[in-house]
Formats: C-alpha cells, sequence, structure tokens
C-alpha cells in the first residue's frame, strides 16, 4: 500500500508496456488515478497520460486513447489530473500523425477552453498536417493564429510554410504574417522575405513588393546582391 510518486510510477508503467503486460499497466495505471487527491497526493502527471496514450496509439486504438485523456480515478477522494498543455500536444501530435485532423482540433478547442496557451508545438504540428493534407485556409489561419499569440517561427519552418502558402495562390496573406513576425526579435532572416518578395514578384504585386523591401531595409535585415538584381531587373 506505499503510495509511490509519479516519476516511479510511470517507469513501472514503462517497463509493464515494454513487456506486453498489458493487464498489469492498466491496472497499475487506474490505481494511480483512484490516489490522485490533490492537495493531499499527486500520483498522476502528464507523463503517465502520455505513456498510456502512446501505448493506445502504438495499437492503433485511437477511441481508447482519447478515453484515457478523460480518464478519473473511481475513489472517493480521487480528483481529475488538470491536464497541461504537453499532454493535449501529445494528443493532437498523435491524431495529426494518424489524420485524425478533425478529432486533434477538438482538443485545441479544449486546451483554449481551460486557459492554456498553445505554444510552438501546438501550431507547428497542425501547419504541417495542415500542409501534408493539402488544407491551405486551415494552414494560413493556424500560421495568422501563432505569429498573433507572438510565438516565434523559426526560418526553416517560416520558408516551408511560405513558399506553400505561395505556391497555392496565396502570397497576398503571406505579407501580413510576414510583418507581424517582424514585431518581435529576431527578425525572419533574408531567406524568409526573398520568399515572399520574389512571390509578389511573380504575381505582379509590384506595390506590395516595394512596401515589403522598404520594411526590410526599415528592420535591418538587408538586401542581397542577388535580390537587388532580381529587383532592379523586374521594375
Amino acid at each position: 500500500q506505499f503510495r509511490m510518486v509519479p516519476a516511479t510510477c510511470n517507469v513501472l508503467l514503462e517497463v509493464l508496456v515494454r513487456h506486453g503486460k498489458e493487464k498489469e499497466a492498466w491496472e497499475l495505471f487506474n490505481n494511480m488515478l483512484d490516489n490522485h487527491t490533490p492537495p493531499t497526493f499527486q500520483a498522476v502527471n502528464s507523463d503517465t497520460f502520455n505513456i498510456m496514450v502512446n501505448e493506445c496509439f502504438r495499437l492503433g486504438k485511437v477511441s481508447e486513447a482519447m478515453e484515457v485523456f478523460k480518464k478519473v480515478g473511481k475513489a472517493e477522494k480521487s480528483r481529475p489530473f488538470a491536464m497541461d498543455v504537453a499532454v493535449f500536444n501529445k494528443m493532437i501530435v498523435r491524431l495529426c500523425e494518424v489524420e485524425k485532423l478533425e478529432e486533434a482540433e477538438g482538443y485545441f478547442v479544449q486546451l483554449q477552453s481551460k486557459s492554456l496557451s498553445p505554444d510552438v508545438t501546438t501550431f507547428r504540428t497542425f501547419i504541417d498536417a495542415y500542409i501534408q493534407a493539402g488544407k491551405v485556409g486551415e494552414t494560413l489561419e493556424k500560421y495568422r493564429m501563432m505569429v498573433v499569440a507572438g510565438l516565434r517561427v523559426i526560418p526553416a519552418y517560416a520558408n516551408k510554410w511560405f513558399s506553400f502558402l505561395i505556391e497555392k495562390g496565396k502570397v497576398e496573406e503571406c505579407v501580413p504574417i510576414l510583418m507581424k513576425m517582424c514585431e518581435r526579435e529576431p527578425k525572419p532572416d533574408v531567406t524568409t522575405f526573398e520568399i515572399v518578395i520574389r512571390g509578389l514578384c511573380g504575381v505582379g504585386e509590384l506595390e506590395a513588393c516595394s512596401y515589403v523591401v522598404t520594411q526590410m531595409i526599415t528592420f535591418g535585415v538587408g538586401v542581397t546582391p542577388a535580390l537587388k538584381e532580381f529587383l532592379l531587373h523586374v521594375f
């Protein structure tokens, strides 16, 4: 009857799962939920749920994984675990991996309803999944939300996402996103600006292109010789 802290129990859970002791793993998990009586005793943490969710997905039991997320102990004094962003992200990542995007969106709504803030992982997972699925509107929406939230978009992701949107005819919508990104340090790099600038020139949006170039110089990003030559040729 010794009540172990989550760090210890989680190691046991992983061992049981790894060796195919499914029945014993679920008994331990349910016992941990029963013992979770905050503020008196914290018996589970986000890793506990992640272990069991991962096991369900490994076995292809998506609906069971979603049930795990809602599980609460049956003991009289047990209380629900207050899910954090890490647990929501785990569900969102795994659901996106199996192309259950609608279900993943449901967890995104739940996350926000609990006054939690989606982080870089949350948005990156959705944007990459929507690009993979060819969903342009949804990609654009999540990208906007990410920069409005003030989260940094590293160049590797920005270049990939802008390239996708431009390819799908959304270059004008990229401009306000790029300008919003410039409000935070570090600023987008020259390659990111160049992708949008070349995209604008490609559809004849020279006025918008001129604006972006001016902002680029204002923000001290600088113009490469190759981009300068390209712009002089186009204009």
